[in-house]
């Protein structure tokens, strides 16, 4: 279905319009399941960072990267690409009341 939760959708948009990311470090705050993620890695960014409330969305990550970075023997993360479940009162340190 052609929809906006289509991410392939919102990512052919956006991928013509980016800057070159080689050695750039990247920040994804709300990365859901890492979809961008993932394809802003495949344009060499030097650091990959997600930042995630979500323990669902997390759990989502987890799976996608150990079948795409797994090999025999290795972890399932590589050097550059980090993803972290923020908790919803971390990131509510910075409204004021």
């Amino acid at each position: 279905l052609d929809s906006e939760w289509d991410s392939s959708i919102k990512w052919n948009r956006l991928a013509g319009n980016l800057p070159c990311l080689q050695g750039k470090r990247i920040l994804d705050i709300g990365s859901s399941c890492s979809y961008y993620m993932f394809r802003l890695a495949q344009r060499r960014p030097e650091t990959v960072i997600g930042i995630e409330p979500s323990l669902a969305m997390y759990f989502q990550y987890l799976a996608l990267a150990r079948y795409l970075f797994s090999k025999p023997g290795k972890r399932y993360d590589v050097d550059g690409f980090n993803f972290a479940r923020a908790k919803g009162e971390e990131l509510d340190r910075g409204k004021r009341k």
